[in-house]
């Protein structure tokens, strides 16, 4: 978050508000998805596992996908 200058605010809109982009359920120990969303002038993709069992949401990583033209 810090390298990449995106905020827990951001990360928080694009989880509620973004689009699941790519889901990897067979990913270990748990399942992958990727979200995206545009936030102000960028496009922020969050990448989060899912514990199921405790209903847990686990971001792993954020990066940018670019800029709004």
């Amino acid at each position: 978050m810090l390298e990449r200058n995106v905020s827990k605010q951001e990360i928080a809109y694009t989880l509620l508000h973004g689009i699941p982009m790519k889901k990897n359920e067979h990913a270990t120990p748990f399942p992958k998805e990727e979200i995206s969303c545009q936030v102000g002038s960028r496009w922020l993709v969050v990448v989060i596992t899912v514990n199921h069992a405790d209903k847990v949401k686990v971001v792993i990583t954020v990066y940018t996908k670019g800029k709004k033209e």
